[in-house]
């Protein structure tokens, strides 16, 4: 009995290893409200051409 168990430790934990590779988790998945109706943003960011100190540095 022994046997099995150390057997069934030794199992379980390289089945958890497997897991964690390959990044499955054993805990419940988040709700996928966090995701969802989320916008993609860009901000234009325009270089003076004027020949000011500040845009030489």
């Amino acid at each position: 009995m022994d046997r099995v168990k150390k057997i069934l430790r030794v199992a379980g934990l390289i089945l958890l290893i497997i897991l964690a590779l390959s990044g499955i988790g054993i805990a419940p998945p988040k709700t996928r409200e966090l995701f969802t109706n989320k916008e993609d943003t860009i901000e234009l960011v325009e270089e003076k051409k004027g020949g000011s100190e500040e845009s030489k540095t």
